[in-house]
């Protein structure tokens, strides 16, 4: 509402409006805004003395244009202090990532930097080697270097990288000698159950003896199950034994020499035991714990003492 003052002078009347006191207040406030506001207005137009485009669009940037000069100053006062941690460190120190995923070529220089090599060729496995000295065969080689070089992994992280597969490998080779020799001592045993310790190692020659007559392909694969002592090789044993047995070789051994008689009678075994006790290279092996002279020497023993 507008209030007006009447004043009256002879004949004239005059009006002047009146402000109450609420416009007042709003007036007051919308100078003190703009106040505040010319004050935040600190940044002049381009082309001042030392406010270039650059520098006004970095302030803008920042939204420090929109502060008063002293908190503007204030926040570039610590941005400056957080630069000049880096203030003094060499360029080689200063790694700059490149722009677009696709650029190889400064990719690369990054991948360099952190210490891979160029080429794949430049990785360097000749100190990792197994517990026992053995180094890495070339196949392994390759495919840890292949791998290495695909992933940009530095050098030195390369070679641990392959000194732990060849720790893990180690332990699967230790895991599984274990299990191959706990699979031997089962089909040992049932060997033992069946025959009879004292007559395992008599029936296993027939058993040779019979693998042998069937053929070279049958002797081969026999030898190989016997040497592997794999799941089932007691059952083949057994199962040759029995074929010697029908074909009334059960008292006969094949000829430990390779020569003359396909097989030998008790009394062919006591002379080739007595011919190898005499041959002093095979008695010093037999002496030194040979695994194949004791098997000959126990197997000739039983059968030159059957009755």
């Amino acid at each position: 509402m507008t209030l007006a003052r009447i004043n009256m002078t002879g004949d004239t009347v005059m009006f002047s409006p009146l402000r109450d006191a609420a416009s007042d207040a709003a007036a007051a406030a919308a100078t003190a805004a703009a106040a505040e506001a010319a004050k935040n207005v600190w940044v002049p137009a381009v082309g001042a003395p030392g406010y270039d485009a650059d520098t006004i669009g970095h302030l803008q940037n920042k939204g420090w244009d929109k502060l008063p000069a002293g908190q503007a100053a204030l926040e570039g006062a610590k941005a400056h202090r957080a630069a000049e941690r880096l203030i003094g460190v060499s360029t080689d120190r200063l790694l700059t990532l490149p722009k677009e995923a696709t650029d190889e070529v400064g990719w690369q220089n990054v991948w360099t930097r952190l210490g891979a090599p160029k080429e794949a060729k430049d990785y360097d496995f000749a100190t990792v080697k197994f517990t026992d000295g053995t180094t890495l065969d070339k196949e392994f080689e390759d495919t840890i270097r292949a791998a290495a070089f695909k992933n940009h992994m530095p050098a030195a992280a390369a070679q641990d990288f392959a000194n732990s597969i060849v720790k893990l490998v180690e332990a699967n080779d230790k895991a599984d000698v274990a299990n191959n020799q706990n699979i031997a001592k089962l089909e040992n045993d049932k060997l033992i159950t069946d025959w009879g310790a004292s007559n395992v190692e008599t029936n296993l020659v027939l058993a040779r003896a019979v693998a042998q007559k069937l053929g070279p392909a049958y002797e081969a694969a026999f030898k190989t199950l016997e040497a592997q002592k794999d799941i089932g090789w007691s059952g083949v044993a057994k199962l040759l034994h029995r074929l010697s047995t029908s074909m009334g070789e059960d008292t006969l051994i094949r000829n430990l020499n390779g020569g003359g008689a396909p097989v030998l009678t008790k009394e062919q075994a006591g002379t080739q035991l007595a011919d190898k006790q005499n041959d002093a290279l095979w008695r010093q092996r037999f002496l030194a714990g040979g695994v194949a002279e004791k098997n000959e020497f126990e197997a000739l023993t039983r059968i030159k003492t059957q009755t």
